[in-house]
């Protein structure tokens, strides 16, 4: 007996349980290292270990300084023991999360204050005293509030494991709690006695079995493992790692139809953790399931109701299990997602409805007299009847399956080419909305030939059944006879121009002289008169140098004439030219040009008429004290200048017609009935006939910025009649 008290005073204990404790934590690990209770219990076992290693280099030291150091340093390990295992008894027990929470962060919180207290003071840990077996803590004032801590943590732990005790109806998880019962009180009860009591009333030599005995706890969990199956994967499962792999969902569910295992992949399929779905009824998953699928063979499709309450069809096959050890009885369900074999046979049936209709349309499309075509959602051609071969020369059979870029070549006013499935399919698809071009706004197609083609196009979504979105389908008529109508309206109006110009002018000229009281004074009311019928002349005369120019653009007879030009140096120019007006309106005008911008080769009068248009418009629609900011800059290898303003804007649902001839916003038109709606139109055309881009965004209420580029590279000279007025 005395050989063996002198073993149990001896390090050697300490280094016997350490060895213990660092087995047991791999041990269950590696039964089932994802399981959560798992990881909680081997930390349990790992905080001993530390503990007792510790306490073998405290007893071993040469040195009372050493000793303490490695006194303070065990100290994570019997602190967070106690703690660990009451986190261990909360998951085991699957109380609430909120009180688990609560319970276990209130003990965390003071765990570590009681470390800091070890660490940082002497009040509970006071010093080290030497004895022939090696060197023992000497306990400070607060000694005792550490025991407090460590009793009441094990009682929390105590009366948890009681309480399952008496509700579960698992014959298994009644056995598993009373040994965790059993190994807490035990190793609670000796060790509290010989590292707690002792020490406090007698400080000689004595046996320090606390690491001892609480090892004595991880013991019995070891056997439990073995007997019960504890911190396994459930009932029945003896190869978690085979069920891990599987690419079915699985779960393994307990009596009252409990979920006690489930694999990755049923993980996945639920969204949700392993620890958010143990002890989670099958049903509140599967709510189909039968209750005959829980007693016997069961197969059938379903439905799975995932944590985020997205349906998913599945395929689900149950059988029943028991563990003849236990009597435990339960079920094995595994789940297979069909999603992707449902889909698949969707995209077979829409398939073959769409097969069926394209035949059963097909003779009415050959036979229409306008141009049928459609895309897919990748844009390749997979439609061209009859009239689209008239109309652009090339043969269904050489189109048919190519990009829609290789079907139609389209011009505007400008010979620049418009990209067809940028500019008009991939904006169907985005907005799924129909998007019509036509040569009313200056749209033209290239044959065969390269011969212009007045055409007007609509393209429009295509849907499935399901409101799914599968293509669009284009329809381009031959215009060639409302063009050449509009041609003759246009020569019209350019005659008629001419022709009003000269009494016009004369009428002017007359009005002037009288003004200035050439044929004698006028009388005030005349002098008013006169200004009214002078402002009335000088508005027909600009509308007939407008109608003028919008029909030299729409007959193709303008003429563009490059030379250097400076940007910058033009607005400013307008923007003085400009001020007085600004100022009279009450408005404030802001020009910002940075930087010194270069010289670019473009026709100056169409620049000046764009620039000086799109301020006049900011002038004109802004109410009195607002701001117009005019900013030129350099933009890669283009000149972007901006016009915003903070006037009325313009409204969302006619914003899309702002260029088309003739157009004015309602509310342009009710706070100024003065307008041709021309402007714009002209604007559009000498922006992109110099190879530049015009666009604008406007808020009702909020005001407008007008933005266009021009390329440094500058713009071709075309020929023509005459220049823009």
């Amino acid at each position: 007996m005395a050989g063996m008290g002198v073993f149990l005073q001896s390090p050697f204990v300490s280094l016997i349980v350490a060895v213990l404790n660092g087995f047991l934590a791999f041990a269950v690990l590696t039964r089932n290292p994802r399981a959560i209770l798992n990881r909680v219990y081997a930390f349990a076992a790992l905080s001993i270990f530390w503990w007792a290693a510790c306490e073998y280099m405290s007893r071993s030291s040469f040195a009372p300084q050493q000793a303490l150091v490695w006194e303070r340093m065990g100290s994570f390990g019997y602190i967070l023991a106690p703690l660990i295992q009451l986190w261990f008894a909360l998951y085991f027990v699957g109380i609430k999360r909120v009180l688990r929470i609560a319970l276990g962060s209130f003990f965390t919180i003071m765990s570590v204050g009681a470390i800091a207290f070890v660490w940082f003071s002497d009040l509970v840990v006071a010093q080290m005293t030497k004895f022939p077996w090696g060197y023992l803590s000497v306990p400070g004032p607060l000694f005792p509030y550490l025991l407090s801590l460590f009793a009441l943590q094990a009682g929390v732990a105590i009366l948890l494991y009681l309480q399952f005790m008496t509700v579960t109806k698992e014959r298994s998880k009644r056995a598993q709690a009373l040994l965790l019962f059993v190994g807490v009180v035990v190793p609670v009860t000796i060790g509290f006695y010989t590292d707690g009591i002792l020490p406090l009333i007698h400080q000689g030599a004595y046996f320090e079995l606390g690491s001892l005995t609480t090892t004595l706890n991880i013991l019995l969990i070891a056997w439990a493992m073995v007997r019960f199956g504890f911190l396994g994967v459930g009932i029945e499962i003896a190869a978690p790692f085979v069920l891990a792999t599987l690419a079915d969902a699985v779960f393994v569910l307990g009596d009252e139809r409990k979920i006690v295992y489930v694999n990755r992949a049923a993980q996945k399929l639920a969204s949700a953790e392993e620890s958010a779905l143990f002890n989670r009824n099958i049903k509140e998953f599967l709510p189909e399931l039968p209750d005959h699928a829980f007693t016997s063979f069961f197969k059938q499709e379903s439905y799975l109701m995932d944590a985020e309450g997205h349906r998913i069809p599945v395929m689900v096959l149950s059988q029943r299990i028991a563990d003849l050890a236990t009597g435990t009885r339960g079920n094995v369900i595994t789940v297979q997602d069909l999603s992707e074999i449902k889909e698949l046979q969707e995209r077979e049936f829409h398939a073959r409805s769409d097969a069926e209709a394209l035949h059963r349309g097909a003779a009415l499309i050959e036979a229409a007299a306008e141009g049928i075509f459609s895309v897919d959602m990748d844009f390749k051609i997979n439609l061209w009847n009859k009239a689209m071969e008239n109309l652009t020369g090339i043969p269904s059979d050489q189109i048919v399956g190519k990009d829609v870029s290789w079907g139609m070549d389209v011009t505007d006013r400008s010979q620049k080419t418009i990209f067809l499935k940028d500019q008009v399919f991939q904006k169907v698809m985005d907005i799924k909305k129909a998007v019509s071009i036509s040569f009313l706004d200056g749209y033209f197609l290239l044959n065969k030939e390269n011969k212009k083609v007045a055409v007007a196009v609509t393209a429009s979504p295509l849907y499935h059944d399901n409101g799914k979105m599968f293509g669009v389908v284009a329809v381009v008529s031959d215009e060639t006879k409302e063009f050449e109508a509009d041609r003759t309206k246009s020569e019209f109006v350019s005659i008629a121009s001419h022709q009003l110009r000269t009494p016009i002018s004369t009428m002017k000229w007359f009005s002037e002289l009288l003004m200035a009281g050439d044929a004698g004074p006028l009388a005030t009311q005349q002098q008013e008169f006169m200004k009214e019928i002078y402002a009335g002349i000088g508005r027909m005369a600009d509308l007939v140098t407008m109608l003028l120019n919008v029909s030299r653009i729409e007959q193709d007879k303008l003429a563009v004439t490059p030379e250097p030009t400076d940007i910058a140096q033009l607005v400013h120019k307008i923007g003085e030219e400009l001020r007085f007006d600004v100022s009279k309106r009450g408005l404030t005008l802001e020009v910002q040009v940075k930087e010194k911008l270069p010289i670019v080769n473009v026709d100056p009068r169409l620049m000046r008429f764009v620039i000086e248009n799109l301020m006049t418009n900011a002038m004109r629609y802004t109410p009195t004290r607002g701001t117009i900011t005019v900013s030129a800059a350099k933009s890669g290898e283009f000149i972007e200048v901006n016009v915003a303003d903070t006037g009325m804007g313009i409204p969302q649902q006619e914003q899309e017609k702002v260029f088309q001839k003739f157009f004015r916003a309602t509310n342009a038109k009710d706070s100024v009935p003065e307008g041709t709606g021309l402007g714009l139109f002209i604007a559009k055309y000498a922006v992109e006939v110099s190879g530049g881009k015009i666009w604008f965004l406007s808020r009702q209420g909020k005001g407008t910025v007008f933005s266009f580029t021009i390329p440094l590279a500058g713009s071709k000279a075309k020929e023509g009649l005459k220049q823009l007025s």
